[in-house]
């Protein structure tokens, strides 16, 4: 199980794998894995969520939307050999099995989420979803590398279809800020900024 991707066995489905790194622990029939073992991240099975048995061993947990941003915290983490934070890959809009691992977590004692997406319509939304769901657990969320100054800083930027901006403006008025003033950048300049396009200025969580 560790440093596989379950999909791989036959053992899940690869939608509802969870791909995980950092002090969680996970267990279910025979199989055991430790989110600290592989030097990058792991594959969990969704089906953990109703029959294993899962132990973070913090208080915080970092979700991120993009798959090589995600793979980079994994392994800077290896490398530095410290684990402050389990990191959860939210490949876009987080899944219903995603969702489940966040109220998990926020259920046995992680306090404090932080969410890095995209500057663009569906990272802000994805970042306002996540937020919602763990203020409405009695958590702290926060989003990362998702303000306006980032956003003028980044290096490149892309153009985004007219429909996702509209998507974006028809939800101004449930964003909190960093994220409202952010999206107001994007509807203004028509661009988006990929998260690959600021891993050069670091990211602090």
């Amino acid at each position: 199980m560790v440093g596989v991707r379950l999909a791989e066995l036959g053992l899940v489905e690869r939608d509802s794998e969870l791909l995980v790194f950092g002090p969680i622990r996970c267990s279910i029939n025979s199989y055991a894995a430790d989110g600290r073992a592989t030097g990058s991240w792991l594959g969990l099975p969704g089906t953990v969520l109703q029959g294993g048995t899962l132990n973070f061993e913090t208080n915080c947990m970092v979700v991120v939307e993009n798959l090589t941003p995600f793979e980079l915290l994994a392994k800077t983490c290896a490398k530095a050999g410290a684990w402050p934070f389990v990191g959860l890959f939210g490949g876009g809009y987080l899944s219903s099995t995603g969702d489940a691992l966040v109220r998990k977590a926020i259920e046995t004692g992680v306090r404090n989420i932080t969410v890095w997406a995209d500057m663009d319509p569906d990272g802000i939304l994805l970042a306002q979803d996540l937020i919602d769901l763990v203020s409405s657990s009695g958590a702290l969320a926060t989003a990362v590398a998702m303000d306006s100054d980032t956003f003028r800083g980044a290096s490149r930027s892309y153009a985004i279809q007219p429909s996702r901006l509209q998507l974006l403006s028809e939800h101004l008025p449930r964003l909190i800020q960093p994220l409202a003033e952010l999206a107001g950048e994007i509807l203004s300049s028509g661009r988006g900024v990929e998260q690959e396009a600021v891993l050069s200025e670091g990211l602090k969580v």
